[in-house]
Protein backbone atom coordinates (compact mmCIF):
# COMPACT_ATOMS: atom_id res chain seq x y z
CA UNK A 1 0.00 0.00 0.00
CA UNK A 2 2.80 3.21 0.88
CA UNK A 3 4.59 2.27 -2.79
CA UNK A 4 0.78 3.02 -3.86
CA UNK A 5 0.39 5.97 -1.84
CA UNK A 6 3.82 6.95 -2.68
CA UNK A 7 3.22 7.01 -6.38
CA UNK A 8 -0.13 8.86 -6.18
CA UNK A 9 1.89 11.60 -3.91
CA UNK A 10 4.11 11.92 -7.10
CA UNK A 11 1.64 11.93 -9.85
CA UNK A 12 -0.47 14.66 -7.40
CA UNK A 13 2.88 17.02 -7.30
CA UNK A 14 3.55 16.57 -10.54
CA UNK A 15 -0.47 17.67 -11.22
CA UNK A 16 0.51 20.83 -8.80
CA UNK A 17 3.98 21.64 -10.75
CA UNK A 18 1.41 21.52 -14.31
CA UNK A 19 -1.66 23.79 -12.87
CA UNK A 20 1.44 26.01 -11.63
CA UNK A 21 2.70 26.24 -14.94
CA UNK A 22 -0.93 27.31 -16.32
CA UNK A 23 -1.13 29.89 -14.12
CA UNK A 24 2.27 31.11 -15.04
CA UNK A 25 1.08 30.94 -19.29
CA UNK A 26 -2.33 32.52 -17.94
CA UNK A 27 -0.14 35.40 -16.64
CA UNK A 28 2.33 36.05 -19.10
CA UNK A 29 -0.48 35.98 -21.61
CA UNK A 30 -1.95 38.62 -20.01
CA UNK A 31 1.00 40.78 -19.47
CA UNK A 32 1.91 40.11 -23.60
CA UNK A 33 -1.58 41.28 -24.20
CA UNK A 34 -1.08 44.56 -21.80
CA UNK A 35 2.05 44.78 -23.88
CA UNK A 36 0.32 44.92 -27.00
CA UNK A 37 -2.18 46.95 -25.73
CA UNK A 38 0.10 50.09 -24.66
CA UNK A 39 2.94 49.36 -27.47
CA UNK A 40 2.65 52.49 -28.29
CA UNK A 41 3.94 53.64 -25.58
CA UNK A 42 7.45 52.15 -25.88
CA UNK A 43 9.71 53.16 -28.32
CA UNK A 44 10.20 50.03 -30.81
CA UNK A 45 13.03 48.17 -29.71
CA UNK A 46 12.12 47.85 -26.20
CA UNK A 47 8.43 46.62 -26.67
CA UNK A 48 10.41 44.14 -29.32
CA UNK A 49 12.71 43.17 -26.34
CA UNK A 50 9.58 42.45 -23.91
CA UNK A 51 7.58 40.66 -26.46
CA UNK A 52 10.26 38.52 -27.24
CA UNK A 53 10.86 37.53 -24.04
CA UNK A 54 7.30 37.11 -22.70
CA UNK A 55 6.66 34.89 -25.37
CA UNK A 56 9.68 32.91 -24.86
CA UNK A 57 8.35 32.17 -21.30
CA UNK A 58 5.41 31.17 -22.76
CA UNK A 59 6.73 28.80 -25.09
CA UNK A 60 9.14 27.26 -22.76
CA UNK A 61 5.93 26.38 -20.12
CA UNK A 62 5.01 23.92 -22.74
CA UNK A 63 8.05 21.26 -22.51
CA UNK A 64 8.00 21.70 -19.07
CA UNK A 65 4.41 20.26 -19.38
CA UNK A 66 5.12 17.91 -21.11
CA UNK A 67 7.94 16.32 -18.99
CA UNK A 68 5.52 16.11 -16.11
CA UNK A 69 2.86 14.68 -18.29
CA UNK A 70 5.76 12.37 -19.02
CA UNK A 71 7.14 11.44 -15.63
CA UNK A 72 3.08 10.76 -15.31
CA UNK A 73 3.08 8.23 -17.84
CA UNK A 74 5.43 6.33 -16.29
CA UNK A 75 3.96 6.69 -12.90
CA UNK A 76 0.81 5.08 -13.90
CA UNK A 77 2.62 2.03 -15.54
CA UNK A 78 4.31 1.69 -12.81
CA UNK A 79 0.98 2.17 -10.79
CA UNK A 80 -0.31 -0.61 -13.01
CA UNK A 81 1.86 -2.84 -12.68
CA UNK A 82 1.35 -2.91 -9.29
CA UNK A 83 -2.37 -3.73 -9.08
CA UNK A 84 -2.14 -6.12 -11.05
CA UNK A 85 1.06 -8.00 -8.86
CA UNK A 86 -1.52 -6.94 -6.10
CA UNK A 87 -4.02 -8.79 -7.82
CA UNK A 88 -6.94 -5.93 -7.84
CA UNK A 89 -9.38 -7.68 -5.75
CA UNK A 90 -12.53 -6.46 -4.56
CA UNK A 91 -10.66 -4.39 -1.83
CA UNK A 92 -9.12 -2.47 -4.70
CA UNK A 93 -11.84 -1.86 -6.99
CA UNK A 94 -12.46 1.41 -5.42
CA UNK A 95 -8.83 2.30 -6.31
CA UNK A 96 -9.11 0.90 -9.92
CA UNK A 97 -12.25 2.74 -10.40
CA UNK A 98 -10.42 6.14 -9.08
CA UNK A 99 -7.34 4.98 -11.42
CA UNK A 100 -9.50 4.21 -14.61
CA UNK A 101 -10.70 8.15 -14.03
CA UNK A 102 -7.04 9.79 -13.70
CA UNK A 103 -6.07 8.03 -16.25
CA UNK A 104 -8.90 9.39 -18.62
CA UNK A 105 -8.02 12.88 -17.68
CA UNK A 106 -4.66 12.15 -18.09
CA UNK A 107 -5.17 11.01 -21.75
CA UNK A 108 -7.02 14.45 -21.82
CA UNK A 109 -4.18 16.37 -21.19
CA UNK A 110 -1.96 14.74 -23.33
CA UNK A 111 -4.41 15.17 -26.51
CA UNK A 112 -4.43 19.28 -25.43
CA UNK A 113 -0.93 19.16 -25.51
CA UNK A 114 -0.87 17.14 -28.83
CA UNK A 115 -2.84 19.54 -30.13
CA UNK A 116 -1.00 22.27 -29.27
CA UNK A 117 2.35 20.74 -30.77
CA UNK A 118 0.32 20.24 -34.01
CA UNK A 119 -0.66 23.68 -33.59
CA UNK A 120 -4.55 22.70 -34.35
CA UNK A 121 -4.94 24.65 -31.21
CA UNK A 122 -4.02 28.01 -29.72
CA UNK A 123 -2.31 28.04 -26.26
CA UNK A 124 -5.34 30.40 -24.81
CA UNK A 125 -7.57 27.23 -26.14
CA UNK A 126 -4.89 24.77 -24.30
CA UNK A 127 -5.27 26.54 -21.23
CA UNK A 128 -8.76 26.99 -21.28
CA UNK A 129 -9.39 23.77 -21.91
CA UNK A 130 -7.38 22.54 -19.49
CA UNK A 131 -9.04 19.88 -17.43
CA UNK A 132 -9.63 20.15 -13.26
CA UNK A 133 -9.51 17.15 -11.67
CA UNK A 134 -9.71 15.67 -8.44
CA UNK A 135 -9.37 12.26 -9.01
CA UNK A 136 -5.71 11.43 -8.15
CA UNK A 137 -6.90 13.46 -4.58
CA UNK A 138 -9.48 11.10 -3.87
CA UNK A 139 -7.57 8.13 -5.17
CA UNK A 140 -5.18 9.26 -2.53
CA UNK A 141 -7.84 9.43 0.60
CA UNK A 142 -8.97 6.00 -0.82
CA UNK A 143 -5.41 4.41 -0.51
CA UNK A 144 -5.47 6.03 3.38
CA UNK A 145 -8.74 4.81 3.98
CA UNK A 146 -7.50 1.58 3.04
CA UNK A 147 -4.44 1.31 4.53
CA UNK A 148 -6.01 2.29 7.80
CA UNK A 149 -8.73 -0.77 7.41
CA UNK A 150 -5.83 -3.13 6.49
CA UNK A 151 -3.71 -1.48 9.65
CA UNK A 152 -6.80 -2.28 12.22
CA UNK A 153 -7.11 -5.47 10.44
CA UNK A 154 -3.83 -6.39 11.14
CA UNK A 155 -2.87 -7.39 7.35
Amino acid sequence: MDRLYNIVKQIDKNDENVNILLTAIRNLGQQLQSLQRHAASFDESQYNSSATQLQAELEGSIPRIQDNLVQNDNLIQRMMDLFFELDAGPHLDKLSTEFGNYQQVHLEKRDLIDGYNHEEITLETLVASWPQDNSIKQLSSEIDELSALFASSGL
